[in-house]
């Protein structure tokens, strides 16, 4: 019996996230997520669109991000700047070490974390096209415990911030618990029902796609201090509090 393949609507960037109330789908490039926009020509390739399928669109934006950088450098080092080229050259070589001691290569003097990520972005992508020649690797540990702060540590901290939006952001850090990366991607569109209907707490509803990952948000709340906040400097927390990220200046 012959398959019948119904053609599904593509989304564009600006659809895409046209819901959350920020300002994913404005400018020339859009947001981060944005990867049609970003990596046309790597997205192009078969071997990049084999590699990622499965994947969530937080890990394609990333990886591809990490993968575009790593072929500007292979382009100087090895003479190869395409997927193809770099997947050809992997499987010319005599054994895995030598594709190995490439990556190493290229994430020395890299912080720990980036060095990390790297590494996994570029041997992800020779496993999943086939090569499997890479030797095993010791990963070291990149966790640490740091101790929370305490109540009068919080309040003392908050105390010094008298940028409505800064105390927000500590504010919202403070009730949800969520990590900076997810604190950073809600939008006014996350938090809309709760706050229009006047909730003490206010739920923050992400897309289901933000929970079915690895370091998932748990179910989070604002607490009544947060969206209180901006109202009592006169900036009532409305859709333009949540731009496409918040401030990169409150990253540091």
């Amino acid at each position: 019996m012959a398959q019948i393949v119904v053609p599904t609507p593509v989304e564009s960037p600006s659809q895409s996230y046209s819901h959350l109330g920020g300002l994913e789908g404005l400018g020339r490039k859009g947001g981060y997520y944005n990867i049609e926009v970003h990596f046309p020509k790597l997205l192009s390739s078969p071997l990049i669109q084999r590699w990622l399928r499965k994947r969530q669109r937080a890990t394609k934006a990333e990886y591809l991000s990490r993968f575009e950088k790593f072929l500007e450098w292979t382009a100087n080092e090895v003479q190869v700047s395409t997927p193809e080229q770099f997947l050809a050259w992997a499987k010319s070589q005599p054994d895995g070490i030598t594709v190995q001691d490439l990556i190493d290569q290229y994430v020395e003097g890299k912080t720990k974390s980036n060095a990390h990520i790297a590494t996994a972005a570029v041997r992800s992508f020779l496993n999943r096209n086939g090569y499997r020649d890479l030797p095993k690797i010791d990963w070291e540990s990149t966790v640490r415990f740091t101790e929370g702060y305490k109540r009068d540590e919080c309040q003392r901290l908050i105390g010094y911030l008298n940028n409505p939006l800064w105390k927000l952001y500590a504010l919202a850090a403070k009730d949800s618990g969520l990590r900076p990366n997810d604190l950073l991607y809600v939008r006014y569109g996350h938090v809309k029902q709760d706050f229009e209907e006047g909730q003490k707490y206010v739920h923050i509803r992400f897309e289901d796609e933000r929970y079915n990952r690895k370091k998932a948000p748990g179910r989070s709340f604002l607490g009544p201090n947060t969206p209180l906040t901006l109202e009592r400097s006169e900036q009532p927390l409305t859709r333009s509090s949540f731009p496409s990220r918040i401030e990169p200046s409150l990253r540091s």
